[in-house]
């Protein structure tokens, strides 16, 4: 498979958009609406700076406008508790996903997240700092045809 883009991004902490927002209530009309803290839209802006500063320093064919195959890697440090036991409020791995597909959205690396038609190999690991390692691939025709085909013709009965 052909890579299509890499970065190693580093970052303070690891959030996520969905379980990360507030509720707000317009002043004027009185309407509730779900917004972001400012941890999140600080995160967020490193993280597409990052991106950026990937995208220009290497020798990519952006935006991404066809099927990929994404493989993140999420380093988080403090892992484990110190008894050694895996944290439990570690954000999971489908919500860390969505939030990186958002930023490779916006920084315009893909043109978008809806052409992410797997995520094999992505993971949670150990590690002394906080990073994520994206790794974005071009899948195979004959795998581009299955992801686009109907799927109608598919369906249980």
């Amino acid at each position: 498979m052909k890579l299509l883009f890499n970065a190693l991004i580093k970052v303070n902490r690891h959030v996520t958009s969905k379980n990360s927002r507030r509720i707000f209530v317009n002043k004027k009309t009185g309407k509730v609406f779900l917004g972001k803290p400012k941890f999140l839209q600080k995160e967020e802006k490193n993280i597409e700076k990052q991106l950026l500063q990937a995208a220009h320093s290497g020798k990519f064919n952006l935006p991404i406008k066809t099927y990929i195959r994404a493989e993140f890697t999420f380093g988080i440090k403090n892992f484990f508790t110190k008894k050694g036991q895996r944290r439990k409020n570690m954000p999971d791995i489908s919500n860390l996903n969505e939030m990186i597909q958002d930023c490779l959205t916006r920084a315009k690396i893909i043109e978008d997240d809806r052409l992410i038609d797997c995520h094999d190999g992505s993971r949670r690991i150990p590690a002394k700092e906080n990073f994520i390692k994206i790794r974005l691939f071009e899948l195979p025709l004959e795998q581009q045809f299955l992801s686009s085909k109907n799927l109608s013709d598919h369906q249980a009965v």
